[in-house]
């Protein structure tokens, strides 16, 4: 009898040891498991955006038709361009110009009055080449009619008077070099600085690094050899857009 009572106790305190490393092992593995804490942390972390995701919640950027941006891919001219019309519209569709500087109400009125004939002017433009859009076998550029993708990014261009490239081509990879040049002429940044005063004997190639430097979107010298990657432009019209 007393055997057995010690058995019934030896038994009990095993359960109850097990009940209690069970407990703890639960705590444990709730609380303080570096690994289960070190997963936690990881899915709360998040990337931040990248130019090409910034632009595209923008509007000026639209992807692939699967919704990739590929951003590593080299950018043809026609791309390019795309992202010149549409960073052109952004900005015109934010900015007020002024003519004086503003400091009377009589001032503000010559701002709005010019500024109002600015919009006039454009209007006219746009009316002219939107009826030379509605025939179907006009063409914006040779080859660009009305169903390809690049039509309405290119009329736009002229529009604001874009001069293209004589040898222009929508599938053309670029190198470095001609986006940055593309970029100066489509954006008109070299026509805003006109106090610069270059040397007769500054080559073309030193004249952009200038104009890039003076606008803050010169990094690294434009390279003639190298095709253009997407994110590097992104990278660019994200700057300039954002100044």
């Amino acid at each position: 009898m007393q055997r057995n009572f010690k058995r019934i106790i030896s038994l009990l305190l095993v359960l109850i040891l097990c009940f209690s490393l069970f407990e703890i092992g639960a705590v444990i593995g709730e609380e303080s498991n570096p690994l289960l804490v070190a997963y936690t942390s990881v899915e709360e972390l998040t990337e931040d955006p990248t130019a090409g995701e910034k632009l595209k919640e923008m509007g000026i950027v639209k992807g692939y038709a699967d919704g990739e941006l590929k951003e590593n891919k080299e950018i043809t001219e026609g791309e390019l361009l795309c992202l010149i019309s549409r960073t052109i519209k952004k900005i015109n569709g934010t900015s007020y110009n002024k003519l004086v500087k503003e400091v009377n109400g009589f001032d503000r009125f010559v701002n709005s009055v010019y500024n109002w004939l600015k919009v006039t002017k454009e209007n006219i433009i746009k009316g002219y080449y939107r009826f030379l859009a509605l025939f179907p076998t006009y063409e914006v550029l040779p080859g660009i009619r009305k169903d390809n993708w690049l039509f309405e990014d290119a009329l736009y261009l002229k529009t604001t008077g874009f001069h293209f490239p004589e040898d222009f081509s929508p599938n053309r990879k670029i190198s470095e070099y001609e986006m940055y040049q593309l970029l100066i002429d489509g954006l008109n940044l070299g026509e805003k600085n006109e106090t610069i005063v270059f040397d007769p004997e500054i080559s073309e190639k030193d004249r952009l690094k200038v104009i890039l430097i003076t606008h803050g979107i010169y990094e690294t010298s434009p390279d003639e050899l190298n095709f253009a990657k997407r994110n590097e432009a992104f990278n660019l019209i994200l700057n300039v857009v954002q100044k």
